[in-house]
């Protein structure tokens, strides 16, 4: 003989549960309806007459708890994004007790966990362009009300103190720097200042040469050399020349000649 499935075997335990459960909650309300009768009409609570008005009161309580409190109701919902409110949505079910069993593009249907099964069935949810229609017990969708809008207002909490903990900073769009160094120290301004800017802009180099001798430069090696070599390497340069003075210079080069 084929052992019932899992499914089955746990829906039938559900039903016993709940039906057990039911069945106490009837006696207990009998019970005190009799209680109740009895003590106004000075008579005994277990007679037929009371036991029998406190079963018909019974169901009627119950009956009146079902209507208004487990009926199947549609509560609308608007949002402005659908896939933030389909994950407030799932998140907020699944903490009430529900499981999603199905997902389709325009509608989700929720059932309820073991413990869930005593308020009333599951939930469908269907989507429209700006609004979701929820339908399920009355008092789920209550509870689901007040936690979306507890959900809701602890996100924006949340994204008001994330946005007060930002500070302000200033961002320039163009820095010059004039500096005045030796030839010496030109290797760490490279490192500490054009390298430090690189990571954030491009970086152009303008430099400006300051050479003074007291005896003097040779003009041959500013055009010779200097200008030559610039201008091989495609280097727009301007040069500015101070002080133009005539001195003989000894060139042993030509004397040995």
């Amino acid at each position: 003989m084929k052992a019932p499935s899992r499914s089955l075997a746990t829906g039938l335990f559900r039903f016993i549960l709940v039906a057990l459960l039911a069945t106490v909650m009837l006696i207990g309300t009998t019970l005190l309806i009799a209680q109740l009768t009895a003590w106004l009409q000075a008579g005994d609570w277990h007679s037929t007459r009371n036991l029998t008005i406190g079963v018909i009161c019974g169901m009627i309580v119950w009956l009146f708890v079902a209507v208004f409190h487990l009926r199947r109701e549609t509560h609308k919902f608007p949002f402005t994004q659908r896939e933030p409110f389909i994950l407030k949505a799932k998140t907020v079910l699944h903490e009430m007790g529900y499981a999603l069993t199905s997902e389709h593009v325009h509608s989700l249907w929720f059932a309820p966990y073991f413990h869930s099964y005593l308020f009333g069935g599951g939930i469908h949810i269907t989507l429209e362009d700006d609004e979701a229609h929820l339908t399920g017990p009355k008092v789920s969708l209550e509870i689901f009300r007040r936690y979306l809008r507890l959900l809701n207002h602890v996100q924006r909490m949340h994204q008001y103190l994330q946005d007060h903990r930002k500070v302000t900073d200033n961002l320039l769009k163009r820095v010059e720097l004039q500096l005045r160094c030796e030839p010496g120290q030109l290797e760490a301004v490279r490192r500490n200042v054009i390298e430090v800017l690189k990571k954030d802009a491009d970086v152009v180099c303008e430099v400006n040469l300051l050479v003074h001798s007291e005896h003097g430069i040779r003009e041959d090696t500013v055009e010779f050399q200097v200008r030559e070599w610039l201008e091989q390497e495609g280097i727009i340069c301007d040069i500015h020349k101070g002080v133009v003075q005539f001195a003989e210079v000894v060139r042993p080069e030509l004397q040995a000649v």
